[in-house]
């Protein structure tokens, strides 16, 4: 499973004087499953151990403080979300924060005029945690900054020239936290039978992904059709490839396809970029 999803050491791979063997191991991940695991990536694992324990707060709040923290204006990726799963039988959770609060920020940001329409709905921010508008926006910008590296790593693999692919505008994305419940259910069903996020691929150039919890049940599949668990590594972040880079690409670097699969307790941080 090592060398599909492989464990990189970003930094390493980042230099001029990078093994040609590691630039193999990341270009043929990305052609195949378009997924690798990176440490040593650049995003402080306090700011991403701060952001999980503040958030991890407000998710154990009592269903009514929850649900006043979703969206005014009903928009599914802003505040608090919580939906039963395809089958009816567990509940999950989502909290959801978009790159700017408005579409005042966003301009101030660079953001064309035609996108602003995309920041008309508002943030909702815990008033129990008035810190948490900082972290998230800091782990944002880290995470947007990894996403910038790593698309140019994805050319230098592909032997393009630096800057090839677009980056004349600043990126639309999105933070999403999934918390998914553990199984309570008799152990005896089949993973298809245990879905809490069918599959799918992400529209995304690159998605930074961060996992934690007792269960891996983010599964990848493999070209072959077949699903693999990606382990849970301590300290690293999941770059997955998006159907926006596999057009980048022609069709050379594949979107991840994945889902998830109940079992333990598991939670995701993803910055969508």
């Amino acid at each position: 499973m090592s060398d599909t999803i492989p464990v990189i050491d970003f930094q390493a791979a980042l230099a001029e004087d990078a093994p040609a063997d590691l630039l193999m191991r990341i270009r043929d991940a990305a052609e195949s499953i378009g997924l690798i695991q990176v440490v040593n990536h650049g995003v402080p694992l306090e700011l991403i151990e701060d952001f999980e324990r503040r958030i991890g707060r407000i998710l154990r709040l009592p269903h009514a403080e929850k649900a006043s923290l979703a969206s005014p204006t009903g928009h599914p990726y802003r505040g608090w979300r919580q939906w039963p799963d395809d089958f009816g039988r567990l509940e999950l959770e989502r909290y959801s924060i978009a790159q700017f609060d408005n579409p005042a920020d966003a301009t101030a940001a660079g953001v064309g005029r035609r996108w602003l329409g995309l920041h008309e709905d508002a943030n909702v921010w815990p008033p129990q945690d008035p810190d948490l508008r900082e972290v998230a926006f800091a782990y944002t910008d880290a995470a947007i900054g990894l996403a910038r590296r790593a698309l140019g790593l994805y050319e230098r693999i592909l032997g393009l020239p630096a800057g090839s692919f677009p980056h004349d505008e600043p990126p639309y994305t999105s933070f999403v936290v999934n918390d998914y419940p553990t199984w309570t259910y008799p152990d005896t069903a089949s993973d298809e039978d245990k879905l809490l996020l069918l599959e799918h691929t992400d529209t995304s150039a690159v998605t930074i992904l961060h996992q934690s919890g007792d269960y891996a049940g983010l599964q990848a599949q493999l070209p072959d059709g077949s699903w693999i668990p990606v382990p849970v590594v301590p300290g690293a972040l999941q770059l997955f490839s998006g159907t926006i880079l596999t057009r980048w690409t022609n069709g050379r670097l594949r979107p991840v396809r994945h889902r998830v699969v109940a079992g333990g307790t598991v939670r995701e941080c993803l910055v969508i970029s």
